[in-house]
């Protein structure tokens, strides 16, 4: 079986394999008329990081991301009001 995370199983599948340590084998687990057999090979972390740890990385990064959409709109703007007038004259032909 692939690796899981809460709230991928049934209530009560989740709860043997998240409480039965690496190793173990849980208590025998009947849902909807089958029985369960558990064993937890290995527990591996989520990868969630902390929110005071992802802060400085999110603020950062909505920073940037606020900036580039004022100098686009900046953009827009200089551009709606500027006026360009070509003062060259046609090239004569041969």
């Amino acid at each position: 079986m692939p690796p899981v995370k809460k709230g991928d199983l049934t209530p009560a599948l989740d709860a043997a394999v998240f409480s039965t340590e690496p190793g173990a084998i849980a208590e025998p687990v009947v849902v909807v008329g089958s029985v369960f057999l558990v064993k937890v090979i290995e527990m591996e972390s989520s990868g969630v990081v902390p929110y005071e740890e992802a802060e400085p990385q999110l603020r950062e990064r909505l920073y940037n991301t606020k900036v580039t959409e004022q100098v686009e709109q900046w953009y827009l703007q200089a551009r709606r009001q500027s006026a360009v007038k070509v003062l060259l004259e046609p090239a004569e032909e041969p």
